[in-house]
């Protein structure tokens, strides 16, 4: 009678005992695209760049991606406005029960002074593979 490795066996367990094993992952690629329009109330000066954030973190049962863009604010007197997009390829095993949590931050910070605020946007079901989906958010004061 042949005896296994202890590494064969590791792995024969590891791939029996995995919970993703029995099905196989889908990938689904896209665009997130969001634009922001800020008002510059506090005291920062004009001449410090705002950066803006977007993020989109799917979760659910099996699945756990995070995705990140960040750019550099276009100023004009007091307003800021970022263009912020997120191609995006996730491999996921159980997209139906998944969701897409999305949210931004914008900041500005000087030798001096600075600010900063994070705002959730939503959360969304699992975009249909190839989907480009835009958002738009006003308002926000920083």
């Amino acid at each position: 009678m042949k005896h296994l490795s202890t590494a064969t066996l590791a792995i024969i367990l590891g791939v029996l005992c995995s919970p993703n094993v029995a099905n196989a992952y889908t990938t689904y690629t896209g665009t997130l695209t969001l634009n922001i329009t800020a008002s510059v109330v506090s005291n920062i000066s004009t001449s410090t760049d705002i950066s803006c954030t977007f993020n989109a973190s799917v979760s659910g049962p099996s699945d756990n991606a995070e995705e990140d863009d960040t750019v550099t604010a276009t100023r004009s007197g007091s307003t800021a406005t970022c263009t912020l997009v997120i191609p995006y390829s996730w491999h996921l095993y159980d997209a139906a029960h998944d969701s897409v949590g999305l949210s931004y931050t914008i900041s500005g910070f000087g030798n001096t002074n600075g600010r900063s605020t994070s705002n959730g946007i939503g959360s969304i079901p699992i975009p249909a593979n190839g989907a480009n989906h835009s958002y738009s958010v006003s308002g926000v004061r920083l």
